[in-house]
């Protein structure tokens, strides 16, 4: 894994706030890369990436690049080889650094 500026944004009610009640409305992870640049050059590219997404219900993980002008066309797909999923490779192999936000049957990979 390689090192990675993070931002965690949370959203709350503001009136229910000024009457001294917590109510979150939404939150938002969003990261970059650290390598090759500073936390003040690549905050604001974060924050105008991320803001296209902010209040939006996601499911699972969303990608978008600053300069999203780039194509990528695919032919006629070939399998070369399949390599078999050893029983030490599902123990081992499945990470999950923070585990909360997701439900439990997906914290821990079913072994077969």
């Amino acid at each position: 894994s390689e090192p990675r500026y993070f931002v965690v944004l949370c959203a709350y009610d503001f009136p229910a706030l000024q009457a001294g009640e917590i109510k979150l409305q939404w939150r938002t992870r969003y990261s970059i890369r650290s390598v090759g640049q500073s936390f003040a050059e690549g905050i604001a590219d974060m924050n105008r990436i991320a803001s296209d997404f902010m209040g939006d219900n996601l499911k699972g993980f969303t990608q978008k690049r600053v300069d999203d002008s780039a194509y990528v066309s695919f032919g006629e797909l070939e399998v070369i080889d399949i390599e078999e999923v050893k029983e030490t490779d599902r123990e081992t192999d499945f990470v999950i650094r923070d585990p909360s936000p997701f439900p439990a049957e997906l914290q821990k990979p079913q072994v077969e």
